[in-house]
């Protein structure tokens, strides 16, 4: 059953939030008021709906079917709640969420969500992984294809290497043979990561970054990326941007880059590596000054 899939915006959020409030009440009511309920949550659901961070679904008849809140950033889609009404449910509901939230939200790489135990089945079975940390549970579905993992160095290009053990155990030589490479296609103009890296690593853990082999910057992931830039919970990491906290680092990595791009001593015959490429949803003409900055907008084998 396909249903209307309607988006709160500034002149219908209080009609769909009115609905949605009603029902809550109602069903609540009837059900004896259990201590488990979303009618507890009407001031978060309202929340959402003033920000137009809903999204509702209804019957050919104009009935309430049920409705999804989430938050986004450009690093993660977070589901805030899902609710279906009891006579709807394990009808595709879910599906149709995100299948409107990707059309929303493109180039976010990623889902999350805090998922109640008896609906964590559902989910799964959309394609989201449980991560758990400690008394912390997180479900998480990539969206976009993510960068292939490698498991070696190719040093050419923009190579991460990512190492699932402690920054200081790694730097004492104790886990340098369990590295995983990754090679993606960034843009030269914002530093995207057309195909984000996801991978299984926690905060602590250690991380470098190269430049055609030369390392850029290293130590514990927490302190190497802007909030912006990567989405951490529960031993899952994902990095959408190379944007570096420290300045020094960002500037380094920003010269040495220019440098690369305006050079074209690299082997066009060679196997596939990184492409350095603009980005392909931007349509806008890049303003050409000269000979290295068109080099910065070119892909680059």
């Amino acid at each position: 059953m396909r249903y209307e899939i309607v988006k709160a915006n500034e002149t219908n959020k209080s009609i769909l939030y009115s609905l949605v409030s009603s029902h809550l009440e109602t069903d609540y009511t009837q059900k004896d008021e259990p201590d488990e309920h979303f009618f507890h949550n009407l001031s978060l659901i309202q929340n959402s709906f003033n920000k137009t961070k809903a999204l509702v679904a209804l019957t050919h008849s104009k009935t309430l079917a049920g409705f999804c809140t989430f938050s986004y950033k450009i690093t993660n889609t977070y589901l805030d709640i899902v609710y279906t009404t009891d006579s709807h449910r394990r009808k595709g509901i879910l599906k149709q969420f995100l299948q409107n939230l990707i059309q929303l939200y493109p180039s976010s790489p990623l889902f999350s969500a805090n998922v109640i135990a008896k609906s964590q089945h559902i989910f799964e079975n959309f394609g989201f992984n449980k991560y758990s940390y400690q008394f912390h549970t997180v479900h998480i579905k990539t969206i976009s294809p993510s960068c292939k993992a490698l498991t070696h160095n190719p040093k050419k290009g923009i190579v991460f290497a990512l190492n699932p053990n402690d920054y200081y155990a790694v730097s004492s030589q104790s886990y340098n043979n369990s590295f995983t490479f990754y090679q993606p296609e960034v843009n030269a103009n914002n530093l995207q990561l057309l195909q984000p890296i996801c991978a299984e690593l926690n905060k602590d853990d250690y991380i470098h970054i190269e430049l055609d082999g030369k390392v850029i910057c290293k130590g514990k992931s927490k302190y190497l990326f802007k909030d912006n830039a990567v989405y951490y919970c529960n031993g899952f990491t994902s990095i959408s941007f190379l944007h570096l906290q420290n300045n020094t680092d960002q500037n380094t990595f920003r010269k040495s880059l220019r440098k690369r791009l305006a050079s074209d001593t690299y082997d066009s015959k060679a196997p596939k590596r990184l492409r350095l490429m603009p980005n392909p949803m931007d349509k806008t003409k890049p303003q050409i000054a000269d000979s290295k900055t068109a080099s910065s907008i070119q892909k680059i084998r």
